[in-house]
């Protein structure tokens, strides 16, 4: 399909009528010299003419060719149906009056020197003035929204990194209760051991001795604490000694 520059557009459909005429025009007089040989003159210029005629209003004059956005580089049709920037006009009847050309209203005939890309809204000039006044647009055009520049929390990273760390943290302690009901479990499972007597035997005499060693040491330092006050002395004692009979118990 042809392309062409947008600045040469307008200049290229005016153009397209001459050039159609001249195809049209060389396929009736063709046709003409081709056809008297086999039928009579009058039979020949009919058949030409209805096909020159056919030829022209239902494929040459539908014809399109198409322009490239300069922003987005992608292509667009001359037949898109347009709305004038000036009147508001609707413009569906493309084939004649396409953005290209002019406002099909007649009380308006708008020549636009400005089209927005439907696909980028970038200003696509039609004429070398590059006025953006009463562009055209495509009809039913949604508006193309345009990135929006968020700006960036400064403490957006410590944030992240503090919730990283809390996670971590919330698997750290899910992991210490999973080992423990793991370590109980296990436990439960592995077979008793059966203690000797000489082992319990063991176990109560060190667990003994451990408990006088360690009221013999605090005993020893109550003297030296309270060593001018009796009174005290032998208050913290019975302390003492009251540890000793529960730990017997």
């Amino acid at each position: 399909m042809q392309t062409c520059d947008p600045l040469k557009a307008r200049q290229e459909f005016r153009l397209r009528f001459w050039k159609n005429i001249g195809i049209a025009l060389g396929v009736f007089v063709s046709m003409v010299w081709i056809l008297q040989f086999f039928l009579s003159f009058f039979l020949t210029d009919v058949i030409a003419l209805a096909v020159a005629f056919i030829l022209f209003f239902f494929y040459l004059r539908k014809r399109i060719f198409g322009i490239t956005c300069t922003g987005c580089t992608k292509y667009i049709q001359t037949d898109t149906p347009w709305k004038c920037g000036h009147c508001g006009t609707n413009n569906i009847r493309v084939y004649d009056f396409p953005f290209v050309n002019r406002c099909e209203n007649e009380n308006c005939g708008l020549e636009p020197k400005a089209y927005k890309c439907h696909h980028c809204g970038k200003m696509i000039f039609l004429s070398n003035d590059e006025n953006e006044n009463n562009f055209a647009q495509c009809v039913n055009m949604k508006e193309i929204q345009k990135p929006v520049l968020v700006k960036k929390d400064e403490h957006a990273d410590e944030l992240a990194q503090r919730l990283k760390n809390i996670k971590i943290t919330e698997l750290d302690i899910q992991k210490a209760k999973l080992d423990i009901e793991h370590n109980a479990l296990k436990a439960d499972l592995e077979p008793k051991k059966v203690k000797t007597p000489y082992q319990e035997l063991e176990e109560y005499y060190l667990s003994m001795v451990g408990n006088e060693e360690a009221a013999r040491k605090w005993r020893a330092a109550i003297d030296e604490e309270f060593k001018f006050d009796k009174d005290e002395r032998e208050k913290r004692h019975i302390i003492v000694d009251q540890w000793v009979t529960n730990r017997l118990k």
